[in-house]
């Protein structure tokens, strides 16, 4: 049960128990808000409600979002879900220094990030040893 995860609701990373932050008011919620996305889309009448999550922004209530209106928290320093990165040195056998990968969730170990580097593999890399990819491939 250790190497369980909650199915994605929206896209390829969006899932129940991520925290986030909202990009966007509605109602209550402030822009930098945080939430948790507590499940799918709760009101099937919205539009693009596939493309939405209910998300729990505590005190201030629980709103269905779209992707696009959340950002994820940092989960170590200033490395989010989905960051792309870069390995800044040999991680375990298969990443090597310059192999270019992105973020899932927290690793196992205290200041790793669980990162997929892409053709299976998916490895807990200590913190530092990544670095963020830079924006435009081929420039710093």
């Amino acid at each position: 049960a250790d190497e369980l995860d909650h199915a994605p609701l929206v896209g390829a990373f969006l899932t129940k128990g991520d925290r986030v932050s909202a990009c966007a008011p509605f109602e209550r919620v402030a822009v930098g808000d945080r939430g948790v996305v507590a499940g799918p889309c709760s009101s099937l009448g919205l539009d693009s409600f596939q493309s939405r999550v209910l998300v729990d922004f505590g005190a201030k209530g629980r709103y269905n979002y779209t992707r696009a209106q959340l950002a994820f928290e940092n989960l170590v320093g200033d490395y989010a879900k989905e960051d792309k990165v870069v390995a800044t040195s040999t991680i375990g056998a298969h990443v090597r220094s310059g192999d270019f990968g992105v973020v899932l969730k927290l690793g196992k170990a205290a200041d790793s990030l669980r990162c997929d580097f892409g053709d299976a593999r998916v490895v807990d890399a200590p913190v530092d040893a990544l670095a963020h990819a830079p924006l435009v491939p081929g420039h710093p």
